[in-house]
């Protein structure tokens, strides 16, 4: 049962806190290497844009700083310095544009997704415009679609895990950014699980002196609520259902997180490593050491150049300016058969779209 799995996952946690602590502190274990053995731990980063941003040919591929291509996805570390993880931002706070890593494409690089041959916008839900935080995923990491998640008891998404970053400022899409965790929230798409680890750029988190989700509630009231909230209702002006949650929407702390992490990396280690591995997910790398997926530099330099030149960026819809308003009140109304805890949730719901003008008050009259 679901149950005795979370037993025995939890009788090993102290085994798995011990090697992430190994992890953290070697800096190079299970990070990226070339064919030449160079270890690609606290490089700098740098990006090259291809095609027209906005538009269904656009690419934002990654070099190293000695200008070696390498995968978003499979060649940056995971790993930081200081006991941080490296994340790589797809989408800037309050941006519309829905940038992604492409799993599918060979060097995962960035580029907006798209539907029916439309490229896809998030929604301004009011009170915010798009989306509430710098997102953007932890590298070297996979939600495997074929295995249950010994914590939500739901398979993965097939992508790497999800991360939401909370400081003052917004980061351009293709920064890679050394972030502090300060917790996780788990969310439950379509029957899958979709995690979104909750941090804080290094700088920032250093600055205010938070560590953990306690202290971001003591400077920023209620912000957490307002991400919750959020990603609870972001599907839903576009024709998707509000969003479900493990452990009733909590945000669990950042031992959990850590956890969670080191889970998702250890199937992106079987990921890259298997050959027998068949489908649209891209193994392909210049740097994992050992991996069978390894290619050399001029295929990737010969992939990026099957691209076009970067151009003037197209002109974004202006329907993308609109603000949709989502009253989860007026929908559980509808519903006939309303229990004591539906009615709960209602009333928690009517405060929906106001509670979360505090906390971002907040953040604009501190500055962050």
């Amino acid at each position: 049962s679901r149950h005795l799995r979370l037993r025995d996952h939890k009788q090993n946690m102290w085994v798995n806190s011990i090697t992430l602590g190994l992890l953290l502190f070697s800096g190079a274990v299970y990070t990226k290497t070339t064919g030449q053995g160079r270890s690609r731990q606290g490089s700098q980063f740098k990006t090259i844009s291809k095609g027209q941003k906005y538009s269904d040919n656009y690419r934002l591929y990654f070099q190293d700083d000695e200008g070696s291509i390498l995968s978003a996805w499979h060649d940056i570390p995971l790993f930081g310095e200081d006991n941080t993880y490296n994340m790589v931002v797809e989408i800037p706070r309050f941006s519309n544009a829905k940038f992604e890593i492409h799993r599918d494409d060979l060097l995962n690089p960035i580029k907006q997704d798209i539907k029916n041959g439309t490229p896809r916008y998030i929604a301004n839900i009011f009170p915010w415009h798009g989306h509430v935080c710098n997102y953007g995923a932890f590298p070297q990491t996979w939600e495997n679609p074929y295995k249950e998640d010994p914590w939500t008891g739901q398979k993965g998404d097939r992508d790497p895990i999800d991360v939401c970053e909370v400081g003052p400022m917004p980061i351009p899409t293709g920064s890679i950014v050394e972030v502090r965790v300060l917790g996780i929230l788990g969310l439950i798409d379509s029957g899958e699980t979709d995690w979104k680890v909750i941090v804080m750029n290094e700088k920032a988190a250093d600055l205010k002196n938070i560590t953990n989700m306690d202290d971001l509630e003591k400077l920023y009231p209620k912000l957490a609520e307002s991400v919750v909230k959020f990603y609870r209702i972001y599907k839903m002006p576009s024709g998707g259902v509000e969003n479900k949650f493990a452990f009733d929407g909590e945000i669990k702390d950042k031992t959990f997180a850590d956890e969670v992490i080191l889970f998702t990396h250890g199937h992106w280690k079987e990921l890259v490593m298997n050959t027998t591995f068949i489908g649209p997910i891209n193994c392909r790398n210049t740097g994992v050491k050992d991996s069978p997926c390894l290619i050399d530099q001029e295929i990737a330099e010969q992939e990026i150049k099957s691209y076009p030149e970067e151009g003037k960026p197209a002109a974004i819809p202006k329907k993308v300016n609109e603000w949709k308003f989502v009253n989860l009140l007026e929908k559980q109304a509808k519903c006939e058969d309303s229990s004591s805890s539906e009615e709960d949730d209602s009333e928690e719901s009517n405060e929906l779209l106001m509670d979360v003008i505090p906390a971002l008050s907040q953040m604009y009259r501190t500055g962050g």
